[in-house]
């Protein structure tokens, strides 16, 4: 562990599950145990683990065990109090794990994560790994939106039917135990006789929603997540309401996915070659994050932040999500984006708050936002989601306008949502207006003494 790697680091904590640690080191986790809640959540989420690798390797079709982290006799009560979260863990390398393989007569297939677990608003994404069993290919044809099996029956069968052709499906169990499911875009791979990869992304994953889809104005990919205001429109769907969206998690917590390959044509079509039954695999991974405090209701409304990191880098940058909750019992209507005489300048209506200072949003932010999607009817009983890169916004220090990333040290951040309305109709109760301050939580940026 490097001088800079806060103590105790992931490999610690696992060294420390496995009863490997030397005395003294052994001591010094449980010390920090002690006076750290984050860290005492992280050792439960390596703790869970163990139950859910177990599972995933032997028992694919059945329903993930309960997580439950062991105390192994080291703070029970708080170590058990903290077990929020199933991972799957690794150790040093993800892709050295032993994951679990099903095959039907044509295919043998595995399906590995790139690592257990992920920050919020990141490119999570997992391997597919496949085998064919005969001289037969299988491929993985992607589906056009909104595309039905017949449709790409005679799409496919125009374009190219040799081998074996197939589709990929997806369902994610979210930590509230919702399940959200549909095809999955974009993937295309051929598996022949020598093993083969394929990396398939969560964010394609297209999957109704029950509210209004969460706008990204942040691009997620391999390379990190950065500023885009087009990418989410183009890869994860628009934000608006009851539609399709990519999946992408907005809360902490486990997560389970399992893909399942399937002929998209019967027994009885001669078309194709096909399966005789679905090849299901699955996995659990992690999802790690910042949440603050809901606000105080103002109207049945309340709002909170979720951070992608509680210690943002280079490689990690400060994503930022604005999460509204409508609990007024009732549609509400009000704009995230567009022309109104509202508080706080456009384009958004939320501006952030570190160390109880209020920031500004830059003047040269091109978010673009759909006409259509500016005043959503928000439903009732649900959130929705905002997500931006936190360099939209600036501190001012020393005459000078500081980007969020450049800041060191810790420091408190929070926001403020505040929205008036230009013209409303006073008799029509979803119209919603005012102002929500949501509490702070803690950011470390490191080097403090440059701050």
């Amino acid at each position: 562990m490097s001088p800079e790697t806060p103590f105790p680091d992931d490999a610690t904590l696992v060294a420390f599950l496995d009863d490997e640690l030397a005395h003294a080191d052994a001591a010094r986790v449980r010390a920090a145990l002690a006076s750290d809640r984050d860290l005492r959540q992280r050792l439960a989420l390596l703790q869970a683990a163990r139950a859910e690798f177990a599972w995933a390797t032997t028992r694919p079709d059945a329903s993930p065990p309960r997580a439950v982290a062991e105390s192994r006799g080291v703070l029970p009560a708080l170590v058990a109090a903290a077990a929020l979260a199933t991972v799957v863990w690794f150790g040093v390398r993800a892709q050295d794990a032993p994951v679990a393989a099903l095959e039907n007569e044509l295919l043998r297939v595995r399906l590995a994560p790139v690592q257990p677990a992920w920050d919020l608003f990141s490119a999570i994404r997992f391997e597919l790994e496949g085998t064919a069993l005969s001289d037969l290919a299988v491929r993985i044809v992607p589906r056009k939106p909104g595309e039905s099996d017949d449709a790409l029956a005679t799409r496919v069968l125009a374009e190219d039917p040799s081998g074996v052709p197939v589709v990929l499906d997806a369902k994610v169990t979210f930590p509230d135990g919702s399940v959200h499911q549909g095809p999955v875009a974009r993937t295309a791979a051929t598996f022949t006789r020598k093993t083969a990869r394929t990396v398939v992304e969560l964010a394609d994953v297209k999957v109704p929603y029950p509210g209004i889809g969460p706008k990204l104005d942040v691009r997620l990919d391999a390379a990190g997540t950065r500023e885009d205001f087009w990418w989410g429109m183009q890869r994860v769907g628009m934000g608006d309401t009851a539609g399709i969206s990519g999946c992408v998690p907005e809360a902490p917590g486990p997560y389970r996915i399992e893909l399942t390959l399937r002929s998209f044509t019967g027994l009885g079509d001669s078309r194709f070659l096909t399966f005789t039954a679905p090849l299901t695999v699955a996995t659990g991974f992690a999802v790690r994050g910042v949440v603050s405090e809901w606000s105080e209701a103002v109207d049945g409304m309340q709002a909170r932040i979720l951070c992608s990191t509680a210690t943002p880098s280079a490689t990690a940058p400060l994503v930022v999500a604005m999460q509204l909750r409508n609990g007024s019992g009732r549609p509400r209507i009000y704009n995230m984006t567009g022309i109104t005489g509202a508080p706080i300048p456009q384009p958004y209506h939320f501006d952030l708050v570190v160390d109880e200072t209020r920031c500004r949003q830059r003047a040269d932010l091109g978010v673009v936002t759909p006409a259509m999607t500016t005043g959503l009817s928000h439903p009732p009983d649900t959130t929705r989601s905002y997500v931006v890169h936190a360099d939209a916004w600036q501190q001012e220090r020393d005459g000078k306008a500081v980007p969020l990333s450049q800041l060191r040290g810790k420091w408190r951040l929070g926001a403020i949502f505040e929205f008036q309305w230009t013209l409303v109709d006073g008799a029509d109760p979803a119209p919603w207006a005012g102002k929500l301050v949501v509490p702070a939580v803690t950011i470390d940026s490191g080097d403090a003494a440059a701050k």
